[in-house]
């Protein structure tokens, strides 16, 4: 089970890509939409407007829900896991409750069509596009 959640998370974060464009410090906010993992078309996350992210895997029966949280100063994760403070960086924030586990994101490219983002734990870059 916990391999599904992990293997959910890295796809979420492969959903954003650099197309054009950087987001300015304090303006990264993925529009609410469905974002499509650009190496693994069957996966997507999806930004609501009461701060939930659902990962989703097509051809799976589970949605991951995350409590998601957007700043510019760095988050608190995982046990062991510091962030550095990187200049024009905001960061992305992931809660699952239902395990209790927290995972951090530096958000490195965000435009319309385009959201990319690094894990901060494994240095894994993931390339999104917003879905149609």
């Amino acid at each position: 089970m916990k391999k599904i959640i992990i293997t959910s998370v890295v796809i979420l974060i492969t959903f954003f890509v650099v197309n054009s464009g950087f987001a300015q410090k304090g303006q990264s906010k993925p529009e609410i939409a469905k974002w499509k993992l650009k190496d693994e078309p069957k996966s997507f996350w999806e930004f609501k407007s009461d701060e939930k992210l659902y990962s989703t895997y097509i051809g799976s029966d589970q949605t991951t829900i995350y409590d998601y949280k957007i700043s510019s100063t760095p988050p608190l994760c995982q046990e062991g896991v510091s962030l550095a403070i990187k200049k024009n960086v905001d960061f992305l924030q992931l809660k699952n409750l239902k395990y209790g586990y927290t995972k951090c994101f530096y958000i490195f490219g965000l435009n319309d069509e385009v959201l990319t983002v690094m894990d901060a734990e494994s240095g894994q870059t993931f390339f999104f596009i917003k879905a149609e």
